[in-house]
């Protein structure tokens, strides 16, 4: 909430700037445009990157969407810290290349599944584990732990807690994954 009010601070004053000294609404010049590119922030006192106020929105407020997600992530899970690594594609699949990707799926190792974004800046994330057999011990005989008769885990949800350009957060029931894009 702090960080929205710095920014709708920040974007007054930038609208204000063609404003006259007296503040009437019939002196304000409409003509003067400012672009937030070219209206400097002092960033020195937060843990801002930006420099400008347009730059600054982008970090704070970074729009959801399917073209921001697409592409390789490192993936680090807690609360495990264990890591993996994770490919979003623009067709609406994801493959885990390596490791664990905890908030979609209980399973270590290679699997596919969808995704895709509902309501904004919920993501919907649905292993498929058709090709995976996870034994689990607790069954007598083994028994398969992590999958039911269609191969599919179910459907996942995690919580964005942070989206930006260079990470992600995602919570899940029982994890948390940090997506930092692959270098």
């Amino acid at each position: 909430m702090k960080k929205i009010c710095v920014v709708l601070a920040l974007i007054a004053a930038a609208c204000c700037s063609g404003c006259s000294t007296a503040s009437n609404a019939d002196s304000v010049d409409t003509t003067a445009k400012v672009l937030a590119s070219n209206v400097a922030i002092d960033n020195t006192k937060t843990r801002l990157s930006s420099t400008s106020l347009q730059s600054m929105v982008e970090e704070l407020a970074p729009a959801l969407s399917p073209s921001t997600l697409v592409g390789t992530w490192d993936v680090t899970n807690y609360p495990e810290n264990v890591t993996g690594k994770v490919t979003f594609n623009n067709d609406g699949t994801f493959t885990v290349i390596s490791g664990a990707f905890r908030v979609a799926c209980p399973v270590d190792g290679l699997f596919t599944g969808t995704w895709r974004i509902i309501e904004g800046s919920l993501i919907e994330v649905i292993p498929d584990l058709s090709g995976i057999i996870q034994l689990n011990p607790a069954v007598p005989g083994g028994g398969t732990a992590f999958r039911n008769s269609g191969g599919v885990v179910g459907d996942y949800y995690p919580l964005p807690l942070l989206f930006t350009k260079s990470k992600i957060i995602l919570k899940g029931l029982n994890a948390v994954s940090v997506l930092k894009p692959t270098q």
